[in-house]
């Protein structure tokens, strides 16, 4: 079943807001290897509320765009411009695949009775990034601890505490992008800024408030940004 048939039968959808996405992969001989083999591309401010892609993998790159969901109906010509745009002729893209994206907003229930929702189901596709694998895992341990203590009503306590405080980081910067990707750009190209970035990205740090030194001013306008 996938996540909206299983939010809808709990009656849990409400809280989810939906982003789409769209991929495909070419073989390095459509793409110039020496270039991007060991470079991830990222193209910000041309998909709204999402980002393009140029992603590395082992023999071939895997090209994609997503966004919020109205964006569906123009997601074929946005890979389509990213293709051209890095010299690929969007009919050599294979197994191209369309997703959805449920993000859960802060706040929302995740748990009807003893019904728990977990990964996408839950809709804890990270805003930002459009990933969910940490989420998933974490949310499926979660939900086994608190059923396996018959303790169903302290999930969502315990999911909030783990996943909530990046969640709103991750919704904050959303909005920031939204509103000046050219902003979000300068600032993350500012001296100790993609460090804080990356500790995010990577769990070591906790929130954009930890960030010290050169890092707080553009940080900072970005928080005035997302607010």
């Amino acid at each position: 079943m996938s996540y909206s048939m299983n939010a809808h039968a709990a009656r849990l959808e409400d809280g989810i807001v939906r982003g789409v996405a769209l991929e495909g992969n070419v073989p390095w001989g459509a793409l110039e290897r020496s270039r991007y083999e060991q470079t991830a591309v990222i193209e910000l401010g041309v998909v709204p509320g999402g980002y393009g892609w140029v992603f590395p993998k082992h023999d071939h790159a895997n090209l994609g765009v997503g966004g919020w969901g109205a964006e569906g109906p123009r997601l074929r010509m946005h890979l389509g411009r990213l293709a051209r745009a890095h010299g690929v002729d969007p009919d050599a893209l294979t197994d191209v695949k369309g997703h959805r994206l449920p993000m859960r907003r802060l706040g929302a229930a995740a748990r009807s009775g003893r019904v728990l929702l977990v990964g996408d189901a839950a809709g804890l596709v990270d805003p930002l990034s459009g990933d969910g694998i940490y989420e998933a895992f974490t949310s499926a341990k979660l939900a086994a601890e608190a059923i396996l203590a018959d303790a169903t009503e302290s999930y969502e306590g315990r999911l909030a505490a783990a996943l909530d405080h990046h969640a709103a980081a991750s919704w904050a910067a959303k909005r920031a992008m939204d509103r000046s990707a050219g902003a979000c750009f300068w600032a993350a190209r500012s001296p100790g800024v993609f460090p804080v970035v990356a500790g995010l990205l990577c769990g070591d740090v906790s929130h954009p408030n930890e960030a010290r030194g050169v890092a707080r001013p553009p940080l900072r306008l970005l928080a005035r940004l997302a607010s």
